[in-house]
């Protein structure tokens, strides 16, 4: 007699086979390596137009007697009201700039640079996509019946979720080793940036480069889970996914508790933005509470897909 466990296990590797037949997982590498190499020469540009800039701003500074050896032994500092920034010693300021930027397009870097911006413009929309389609593929297949026979269909919904799972943590791992690929090729055939500034940067430390890669990974399978959601209740993959998109990248922040101004609020503190790539600056909300957000977001995604478990669906494609 089959365990529990042992149906879940058989379930998931059907599921897993099923997602690299129908070519999900070769269509979701592509996108995410799209979106490593956009984000490779975007930041390399930006970080070559800040090398052009700052060569200019040092001439300018220094025929009103300011050198950078003074800019950089003073202090800096950054004053914040409403929406405007006032910088007290600016060549320091963009000096420091500068060297992140150049940072960012670096092999060990570039993991990092390649993180955020997948995780912001890439891995919403590719997640809910893929969580429409493992949702509907038995049904566009015609397999439901088939399957709702030999299985119950709670460990095929339970299967479908580490699918999706599994796929979030294999894209995180994807996407910052292709970033230090592509980092690296594109060093070894365009050169560094780090050769064409003439002075010696300070270069910053980056962030832990785990916890970028445990919350991008965390971040598709919430937009995953959402996309079966999704998938489940309208059995369609077309339209949702339309307004998923418009909501993503058309609508303002409104809302402290905005799904993606919580995202903000954990990913200025993990990720370090130092390609071309800027996070709008979140709404105000404490970590406490958007932590206490989260949890409450997935306690309604996961009750909806519980939920869904319990009623086999109908074959509508």
């Amino acid at each position: 007699m089959l365990t529990s466990t042992t149906r879940v296990r058989r379930e998931l590797r059907s599921e897993l086979l099923l997602f690299v037949h129908t070519r999900q997982a070769l269509a979701a590498l592509f996108v995410l390596t799209v979106g490593v190499v956009l984000s490779y020469v975007g930041s390399r540009s930006h970080a070559v137009a800040a090398v052009r800039g700052f060569e200019e701003q040092v001439a300018r500074f220094a025929h009103q007697g300011i050198t950078l050896e003074a800019a950089l032994a003073a202090p800096v500092a950054v004053t914040t009201s409403g929406g405007s920034q006032t910088i007290d010693n600016p060549l320091k300021y963009d000096f420091l700039q500068l060297s992140a930027a150049v940072r960012a397009v670096e092999p060990a870097s570039m993991a990092a640079t390649a993180l955020d911006f997948v995780t912001f413009l890439v891995v919403p929309l590719l997640f809910l996509f893929l969580g429409t389609r493992i949702a509907l593929v038995d049904r566009v297949a015609g397999t439901v019946g088939f399957r709702a026979t030999r299985q119950s269909w709670s460990t095929i919904v339970l299967a479908k979720s580490l699918v999706l799972a599994v796929a979030a943590a294999a894209a995180a791992l994807a996407t910052a080793g292709l970033g230090f690929l592509v980092g690296g090729a594109g060093q070894l055939f365009a050169g560094e940036v780090r050769d064409q500034v003439a002075y010696p940067l300070v270069l910053p430390e980056s962030r832990a480069l785990w916890a970028k890669i445990a919350l991008t990974a965390m971040v598709g399978l919430g937009f995953g889970l959402v996309g079966y959601l999704m998938g489940a209740l309208t059995g369609s993959s077309s339209w949702p996914l339309v307004l998923a998109a418009l909501a993503l990248f058309m609508a303002p922040f409104v809302v402290a508790w905005d799904p993606r101004n919580v995202m903000a609020v954990f990913g200025s503190r993990i990720y370090d933005f130092w390609g071309q790539f800027e996070l709008r600056p979140p709404l105000p909300i404490t970590v406490a509470d958007a932590g206490l957000l989260v949890g409450l977001y997935a306690a309604v995604v996961l009750a909806g897909v519980l939920l869904s478990a319990r009623r086999i669906p109908s074959m509508r494609s």
